[in-house]
């Protein structure tokens, strides 16, 4: 710490007193200097010892605020689905979404198809954990038949494309099986957001997710999915102006997913939603499929 000079305290004992003051002094600063180094040591090393420990706590506090942001029972949406293909044809869909969490901690996703009309009624249901290989049905209804499936092949025939279920889960809750690194604290299109990459514990299509989390929504406004390759194969984008409040939740109303590999493009805009309301248990069922 620099010091300022003292005013002399008289001309005689100043002139008299000059040397022996200076190397006075320069002795004085020596010490100083020496007790400094010797209070700083202990001190960064404190700093050093603490900083894991104020990152883990970051780090805790953004598990915290996903965590806090997710859905915590149900989930009810009415979308309209926009797809474009690698060849630039555009199509356009209409489904209804149920998401229900079980005591257990199984969960249970619907998506019942409205239109176009040849899909109306077409119903798709997964029984499962985040992590674990899930039970899935397809019921159609042209055929009267529920019948189970095995690989997203076996549903892309019938839909006319992959449904990015597991993308659009890990969008509304990034932190269900998954272990969290920050990255960096960042700015996207002027919002402040965490970069956080999320490793999947457990069955996922991804090795990991780089994920860029609003800090006033606890909410991903981008993520991008890696493979074993150093670049990303799905991008999800969320609007930030289309970010609504549910219940104590904050939802995407418009999110952009991108299939990177194949240059084709999907816009899932929600018009109805409603949030952590009563489900009859009976609604996700495969019984309940035929309708």
């Amino acid at each position: 710490m620099p010091f300022a000079s003292s005013p002399g305290v008289g001309r005689d004992a100043g002139a008299v007193d000059r040397p022996q003051a200076v190397g006075t002094l320069g002795a004085v600063r020596a010490r100083i200097r020496r007790g400094s180094r010797r209070r700083w040591i202990p001190i960064l090393g404190m700093a050093l010892a603490l900083a894991p420990c104020a990152a883990q706590a970051d780090l805790a506090g953004i598990h915290s605020c996903l965590e806090s942001n997710a859905p915590r029972q149900s989930s009810v949406q009415q979308l309209v689905v926009q797809a474009r293909d690698s060849l630039g044809r555009v199509s356009e869909s209409r489904a209804k979404l149920y998401w229900r969490r079980l005591p257990d901690g199984h969960e249970r996703l619907l998506v019942r198809m409205e239109a176009p009309e040849d899909l109306a009624d077409v119903a798709l249901l997964v029984i499962g954990q985040m992590a674990e290989r899930p039970s899935v049905y397809l019921y159609l209804p042209e055929l009267d038949e529920t019948r189970r499936v095995f690989s997203s092949a076996e549903v892309r025939p019938v839909l006319g494309g992959d449904l990015p279920l597991e993308e659009i889960r890990r969008l509304i809750n990034l932190t269900d099986h998954t272990t969290l690194r920050l990255l960096d604290e960042v700015e996207l299109a002027g919002n402040r957001v965490w970069a956080v990459e999320a490793r999947p514990n457990g069955l996922s299509s991804y090795q990991r997710i780089v994920a860029l989390v609003d800090q006033r929504y606890c909410l991903p406004l981008q993520l991008e999915f890696y493979g074993i390759e150093d670049r990303p194969l799905r991008r999800v984008r969320v609007d930030p102006e289309q970010v609504t409040r549910a219940a104590e939740s904050w939802m995407p109303r418009r999110v952009v997913v991108e299939d990177l590999r194949e240059g084709s493009e999907m816009t899932v805009a929600t018009i109805s939603l409603e949030v952590d309301i009563p489900l009859a248990p009976s609604l996700l069922t495969v019984k309940a499929l035929r309708r």
